[in-house]
Parts: structure tokens; sequence; C-alpha cells
């Protein structure tokens, strides 16, 4: 099947803007970084992976004459998929955190809250990806909360596609009352998006149901003109960034994201054909990598670049400049080597594995019927 390389370039415009969050979270700023809520408002791009994700596995395990049929299967090949880098991802963390704590404590520096939120238990329940169910926020590797509430997605997934197959109108009414449901509900009580725990497995329920409507009903916007295809990528980009720029409620930006993955799926378009050009295609392959490994790599560059920074007397706006520049190469160097040597191949040995092991339970129910 053929990729849709305007959404792989998506994914990789959105895992960079989240890193660029988080790399907000430090102080001092720069001018530029205050002048509008664009940096403080990255974790709406987690949103717009909901969206894609709830198209792209339509895409791949839904197409017409051949749906998917069988949950355990299709689960597994999603867990072989997501679950390797994430485990890799929690125990560097762990690893690293550690050094850190020991250079900290080598140097005699005051250690303060250093071990806050990440307690043996949270370890655990974000090994087996059941943090973002807790009714309280999870320290360690924060980004993998959407991982675990993608797993619930994936498991409503065989049963919702084959709903939407057999009754369309009434499913996609369905699914789409259940997500204006969930937006109307936080557009009304908070207005932000950033929900990381307790309710969390909704916020990515909610676009993931809108990413298989939008699969479903994708022709529509196969069926513009290219020149309505492009004026409407236009508008919809435009939307998303006067939307992440602006103090709004963040429901807002929802229809834009949903307008922006109909109307780019065909490859065609002016910013579909941007998305395409190779750098925004090398950083979609690696979004997963960015995504999670940026938060253990920032745990240790920060601290150690400001040591070193303070100590050579740096100006802290010269500093801050070369931090934002240097933790962004670093993550993408970085997690270019984790998709090739820890993503890729644990992915590949993984699914050797089970076809194998599938094929040998293949023969031995046939030896038994024989």
């Amino acid at each position: 099947m053929d990729q849709i390389r305007s959404h792989t370039g998506l994914r990789g415009i959105a895992a960079l803007l989240v890193v660029l969050y988080h790399i907000h979270f430090a102080q001092p700023h720069l001018p530029f970084e205050d002048w509008s809520a664009f940096f403080k408002r990255g974790y709406l791009m987690v949103d717009l992976f909901f969206v894609l994700s709830g198209f792209i596995i339509s895409y791949v395990y839904n197409v017409p004459g051949k749906p998917v049929r069988k949950a355990g299967p299709f689960l597994v090949k999603r867990l072989i998929r997501l679950y390797p880098l994430h485990v890799f991802c929690l125990f560097l963390y762990l690893f690293l955190k550690t050094l850190l704590f020991l250079l900290f404590l080598a140097s005699g520096k005051p250690m303060g809250n250093f071990w806050q939120g990440a307690d043996p238990m949270m370890f655990l329940a974000q090994l087996f990806l059941i943090h973002p169910w807790l009714p309280t926020a999870s320290g360690w590797n924060i980004p993998s909360w959407s991982i675990g509430t993608e797993i619930f997605a994936y498991c409503l997934f065989p049963f919702a596609a084959r709903t939407l197959r057999k009754w369309p109108g009434p499913a996609s009414a369905a699914f789409l009352a259940a997500s204006l449901s969930y937006y109307a509900y936080v557009g009304a009580h908070t207005g932000s998006l950033d929900v990381v725990f307790g309710t969390a497995p909704l916020r990515c329920v909610a676009g993931f149901l809108l990413g298989m409507l939008a699969y479903q009903y994708r022709w529509r916007a196969a069926a513009l003109p290219l020149l309505a295809v492009s004026v409407g990528q236009f508008l919809a980009l435009a939307a998303i960034l006067l939307f992440l720029v602006m103090r709004v409620n963040d429901i807002v930006i929802i229809p834009q994201f949903l307008a922006l993955v109909m109307l780019t799926w065909t490859d065609t378009g002016w910013l579909a054909r941007f998305l395409a050009r190779s750098p925004f295609q090398f950083l979609g392959e690696i979004s997963y990598s960015v995504y999670l490994t940026h938060v253990p790599l920032l745990l240790l560059l920060y601290p150690l670049t400001l040591a070193v920074g303070n100590k050579l007397g740096v100006d802290p706006m010269a500093l801050r400049a070369f931090w934002i520049l240097f933790a962004t190469i670093a993550v993408i160097v970085f997690s270019f080597g984790t998709y090739r040597w820890v993503e890729k191949p644990a992915r590949k040995w993984l699914t050797r594995k089970w076809e194998t092991w599938r094929a040998d339970q293949g023969l031995r129910q046939g030896a038994a019927i024989g």
C-alpha cells in the first residue's frame, strides 16, 4: 500500500513542535518565545497525532475488500510497532536520571526534589502503559501517556471499523456525537486539551474516531478540484497557525486538524507537495523516536549545558539560543540512531518471531485436524 507522504511529513513537524513545547518549559525565554502562545501550545500536536492515527490505521487495516476481522493479530502488530521503543526509552530515562543524580551528588549540589514523581509504582504503571488511566500525573517519560491511550483506541478499532462498515450512516453519527461530546465537555469546563491522565484515553478516542470518519469520507476530498484542495490546505494551515498563536479555546483547532488530514491524503495540492520533500519525510520516518526519546535526552543535556554555560560566563540569552538549537539537533540525531538501531530492528525481530509462531500454530492445527 502506498505511503501517504504528506501525512508522514505532518507527523514529523508535529513531533518537532512537541519537542519545542518541552524545551519551552525551561527559563529564561528569548523575547520571541513569549510574543505569542505558540510555544506554549505544542501539546495540541498530540491531538493532530490522534486524528492522523485514526485515518492511517483505517487506511492500512480497513481497506475495501480486506477489512480487519480479528482483533488479536491486529493488536499484536500494533504492540510490536510501539512497545519496544517505549520500553527502551523508559529505561533510558531511568539510566540518565540516575547518571544525573550521581553527577549532582559528586559535585555536592543540593538535590531538592530530584526524584519527585519518579516512584517505583509509577514506573511499573508506565512500563505497562496503564498510567493514562490513573487519577494523577506521571513522572518518568511523560510522552508515553499517549501511547497508552493509543493502545486503548486500537482495542476499539476492529469493532468500530466493522460497525462503520456495516452501518455507515448511524455509526458515523454516533462516532461524531461521541467525539463532539468530549470536545464540548473540555471546551465548556477548562478549554484546554492538555490532559495526560484521568480522561486522557477519551481525548485520544475523540481524535481517533474523527480520523476514522475522515477516512470513511475521504473520497469527498479526493473529488475536489486541485485548486480547491490547495486553497483548502492553505486555509486549514493558516487557521491552525492563527489558533496556535492566539489564546483561544483549544477545541477550535480540532476542525482544522480534521480538514488538514482530509485535504492532504491524496498527496496533491501545494501543501502536500511541500510536505513530500525529503527533510519532512526524514522527520516523519523518525517521528516516533523523536516523540519518545526527547524527554530523556533533554533531562540530561539541559543541566549539563546550563552548568557549562554558567561556568564559561555565557550570556543567559545567548545560552538560551544555543540551547534551543543544540537540543533540537541533538534530539534529531539521537532519534535517527534509535530509529535505525532500536526501533526498526526490534520491530523486524518481533514480527519474524510472531509470524513464525503463527505458522507453527497453523501447522499444529492442521496436524490435529488431519
